[in-house]
């Protein structure tokens, strides 16, 4: 009886075993300026896809043991990233070339937590939005009305009436 447990067993395993996909295999694409295309099937069913060009550009996904995924993006410096885990979990991350960013996880026994930092954008308009805090030349912070972008040999001498220059029209 145990001869026949042992075969129904091995058997078992031989048919599962050949249901699996169990190859490797890569496939690499490269041209001559920077671009290139690499797909990856791996052991057991994990596969990677990746593009990516010479200005550093990129797009990924790849897909692992038991369901869990990964897809990434990142173009001219803005980012995405999303994963899905292997109980239920999952991300999602996101950055801008100003330096935002929004970060999202949840965990299979564990609520969404999310945090979003808007600093980069922020900064940037309060930098377009600002006004300059120096006085302008004989303005009211400039009594004598001189020009203090001058050195202060030239801001002494008196002003001098030239004549604008003319055009006679011919």
């Amino acid at each position: 009886m145990s001869r026949v447990n042992a075969a129904l067993l091995v058997s078992l395993a031989l048919f599962i075993a050949g249901s699996l996909p169990v190859y490797a295999s890569q496939l690499k694409i490269k041209d001559g300026f920077g671009e290139e295309f690499n797909v990856n099937n791996r052991w057991f069913g994990r596969k990677d896809v990746v593009i990516e060009d010479r200005l550093g550009d990129k797009i990924s996904r790849k897909k692992g043991w038991f369901g869990t995924k990964e897809t990434e993006v990142n173009v001219f410096g803005n980012k995405f990233k999303k994963k899905k885990g292997l109980f239920g979990g999952s991300g999602i991350e996101a950055s801008t070339i100003f330096g935002d960013s929004v970060k999202s996880k949840k965990g299979w026994l564990t609520g969404r937590n999310t945090t979003v930092d808007v600093s980069g954008m922020a900064s940037a308009i309060r930098g377009l939005l600002k006004k300059d805090e120096l006085p302008l030349p004989g303005g009211a912070g400039d009594p004598a009305g001189l020009d203090q972008s001058l050195p202060p040999e030239l801001q002494s001498l008196p002003p001098t009436d030239v004549p604008a220059p003319t055009y006679s029209g011919r």
